[in-house]
């Protein structure tokens, strides 16, 4: 029996909730993870300055996502630990840097990790060049707004997440681009070719999802694919979205990818008030359903609640939406 085809587009915790999903039911699936590169902070920005490698962050993430669950937790070990006596760099970042210079390159590095991890997909970062982010943003300023250029993942995410809850103002991202011309990795383009459903994962919408649609090829083979388009909403707003409603995600997806969405996933079940409060001490509010009678929108129980964590104590259930997916 031939494999559904499913290929994921995002970055960061949301697409490695996704894929831990996805991965359970790799017996009817041929999973890919599409994977941003364009971040610039922590031990992986320090690696890509220093080192000239792509940010191995979200790459590993992906690589834990579709580790199987027996094997996970000893890998997450290996990858995921942060001695003090490297520099604050993971340990994965550190191995990931040394496979990329000494058994070469970046593609070679990722299938010996994922070999290493029996990964039960493939991981395609989405570009191999120099990916760098560059925002137009509106900022308050003096009463009124201006507008600046930023520059970077990191400083773009954190300008953006000054938002004055108070006055009900918010700096707000009006284009965001590629600061230079980064071509689609030669896989990835396959890929999307050759899918039957493209899946794009919740996550920081400017600094995670939308930076793979920025990449040279990307948009105009998601145009042509013939794919069922997938896109599972946020549950919460983030780093320049304060305030955003579910028709302004998928409007922004819309935009920069150049596609109509075919579905979108729709969390139904609200917060308590607690749980809302503690998202509001960082600004972020719960993202309110606004696409009425679309037909497109399948709502649904997709969350896990985990009320003694500090973070993400309602999130997204990797078995909940991979249901979903799969009976579209």
């Amino acid at each position: 029996m031939r494999k559904q085809k499913i290929v994921t587009i995002g970055g960061g915790t949301g697409q490695y909730e996704l894929l831990r999903g996805l991965c359970e039911h790799s017996d009817k699936l041929d999973i890919t993870a599409i994977v941003n590169t364009c971040d610039n902070g922590g031990s992986s920005g320090v690696l890509r300055r220093e080192k000239g490698i792509i940010p191995p962050g979200d790459i590993l993430g992906a690589i834990l996502g579709l580790t199987p669950k027996h094997l996970e937790k000893g890998c997450r070990v290996i990858l995921k630990h942060r001695p003090d006596y490297i520099n604050n760099h993971t340990t994965g970042n550190v191995i990931f840097e040394g496979l990329v210079k000494g058994y070469g390159g970046t593609m070679n590095a990722i299938k010996f990790l994922c070999e290493r991890c029996n990964c039960v997909g493939k991981i395609l970062p989405v570009t191999l060049d120099d990916f760098s982010l560059q925002a137009v943003i509106r900022q308050p300023f003096s009463g009124g707004f201006i507008n600046k250029i930023i520059r970077g993942q990191k400083e773009i995410s954190y300008l953006t997440s000054l938002n004055d809850d108070k006055l009900k103002i918010s700096s707000r991202i009006l284009k965001l681009s590629s600061k230079r011309e980064c071509q689609a990795y030669w896989e990835v383009i396959n890929a999307i070719k050759s899918a039957d459903k493209i899946v794009i994962c919740p996550g920081d919408l400017y600094g995670s999802i939308i930076p793979n649609f920025l990449v040279s090829g990307i948009k105009e083979t998601l145009e042509k694919s013939k794919a069922k388009k997938i896109y599972v909403c946020n549950l919460f707003t983030k780093e320049g979205n304060y305030n955003f409603r579910v028709s302004d995600f998928v409007n922004e997806i819309e935009k920069y990818s150049g596609i109509k969405l075919n579905k979108i996933l729709v969390n139904s079940v609200v917060p308590t008030k607690e749980v809302l409060k503690k998202y509001l001490k960082e600004n972020s509010k719960f993202v309110e359903d606004n696409l009425g009678k679309d037909s497109r929108v399948v709502r649904g129980d997709f969350v896990v609640v985990k009320p003694h964590e500090e973070k993400t104590l309602f999130r997204h259930s990797a078995e909940k939406v991979t249901c979903a997916i799969l009976k579209l």
